[in-house]
């Protein structure tokens, strides 16, 4: 499971990327705290983009 806090409820969009470069989970939310269930997803290096209206943030977790 990864879970996202958005801190505030500004609309947020989340991307989900795998090393292959396909997005395998895409979503806007304006909730506080998002969960994505990773169960499906193969081992691997995953790019996490968050985007809002301040900015972006990209961030590399690795699923074992």
């Amino acid at each position: 499971m990864l879970h996202i806090d958005n801190g505030s409820n500004v609309s947020l969009e989340i991307t989900v990327t795998n090393s292959a470069g396909s997005i395998v989970y895409n979503s806007s939310t304006k909730d506080q705290l998002t969960t994505i269930n990773m169960a499906k997803m193969a081992s691997g290096v995953y790019v996490v983009s968050l985007r809002n209206e301040l900015g972006v943030s990209v961030e590399r977790i690795v699923k074992r």
